[in-house]
């Protein structure tokens, strides 16, 4: 069982596209229980609306994961247990496009 401090907090970083979509790169979630991967997202989408949902999803799939790769301290989730992975207060979840322009 790994140790963190007591932070009722999740760091979301987002990357790219979707640094845009919502208009900021970094925003700190206060969270008072775990939480899946999904309810993250939809917490997100919450927050930053129909632009920050777009960007992550493709019109034919609910799974964000067709348009990105999410990781939970460095770990990309399917290494895990997919969108049912827990984030717990503490960590430090980072949203990354799949495709993005060079």
């Amino acid at each position: 069982m790994r140790s963190k401090p007591l932070k009722p907090y999740v760091d979301v970083e987002l990357v790219g596209i979707l640094q845009k979509a919502a208009g900021t790169r970094k925003v700190r979630l206060d969270i008072r229980k775990d939480l899946e991967v999904i309810d993250l997202v939809k917490k997100l989408i919450k927050l930053y609306g129909e632009s920050l949902a777009t960007a992550l999803f493709n019109p034919v799939s609910t799974d964000p994961r067709t348009n990105s790769l999410i990781l939970i301290n460095g770990r990309e989730i399917t290494t895990l247990r997919g969108l049912k992975t827990l984030v717990t207060a503490g960590d430090h979840v980072v949203l990354l496009p799949i495709s993005h322009g060079g």
